[in-house]
């Protein structure tokens, strides 16, 4: 008799061994998986975070110049540059808008 037991391995025994293996294998992909996308997730988040600092930044700066642009507007200004004020006013009527007609105006 040899010294190493090899032992027969029943039908039910491997069917059991490689379903779990399969499910083992299903859960370490899932893993890497889940792992990869909540890095994506943290990387999106840190871009997006950046880019409203920067939009922030960017609005400050607008709302300044406009700020700076509105103090010069004067009718003196806009009647240098050929601007006049409207002789005959015109507006709009709920009525005819809410017919929406193109000659409301």
């Amino acid at each position: 008799m040899s010294p190493y037991f090899t032992r027969q391995i029943n039908a039910p025994e491997k069917q059991a061994f490689w379903t779990l293996s399969a499910l083992l294998l299903c859960a370490v992909f899932l893993y890497v998986y889940f792992v990869q996308s909540a890095i994506h997730t943290i990387v999106r988040r840190t871009d997006i975070i950046e880019q409203t600092k920067n939009s922030g930044v960017t609005l400050a700066e607008l709302e300044a110049e406009h700020n700076k642009l509105r103090t010069l507007l004067t009718y003196d200004y806009a009647r240098a540059r050929g601007f006049d004020e409207a002789t005959e006013q015109a507006f709009a009527k709920r009525a005819r808008l809410a017919q929406n007609s193109t000659d409301a105006f």
